[in-house]
């Protein structure tokens, strides 16, 4: 077996670095983990969320719900604020604080139908986010739904908290 020279193993060492580095601070390009559903953070290796003084809100045409056998019938909820580039959006029972409906996919998103969740499908930039959220077949009552909005890798807000439109 031939001998590595003292630069070729720093080469190499210093390679095995930058791929464990790269391979760490990996993100989730095409939205959000299921596992994300625990606390709504996307796992982006070495961040802490911003929890105050988020630029994004998070608006619902109505804060209550009931389900309608139209397909149209659903609840509009859209992101606004400065570009983007990830989120991810659960809607809960207000009452029971349980996690209740399901998302359409729209296109650019992906849904997580195990914790009532939405997430981005691709990590383009993205201006707003208009989502649809179809209520479940059983119940009625008011609705919350509760954001997480990612800028950039090492910048992101959470929770941000719906706001019903007053129109």
């Amino acid at each position: 077996m031939p001998k590595l020279s003292v630069m070729s193993y720093y080469c190499f060492v210093h390679l095995l670095i930058v791929i464990t580095i790269i391979k760490l601070s990996s993100c989730f390009p095409s939205g959000a983990p299921a596992d994300a559903c625990e606390n709504l953070t996307p796992r982006h290796t070495g961040t802490t969320p911003i929890t105050e003084n988020s630029p994004y809100t998070l608006k619902a045409i109505t804060g209550n719900f009931e389900y309608s056998s139209s397909t149209d019938q659903g609840i509009k909820v859209r992101i606004d604020g400065p570009p983007f580039r990830g989120f991810f959006v659960i809607a809960v029972d207000a009452k029971t604080g349980e996690r209740v409906g399901k998302w359409a996919q729209l296109k650019g998103t992906n849904t997580i139908d195990a914790c009532s969740g939405i997430t981005h499908g691709d990590n383009k930039r993205k201006k707003s986010a208009t989502l649809l959220w179809i209520p479940p077949e059983k119940g009625s009552g008011g609705i919350s739904f509760i954001a997480t909005v990612v800028k950039s890798f090492s910048e992101y807000y959470t929770p941000i908290t719906s706001e019903a439109d007053k129109k």
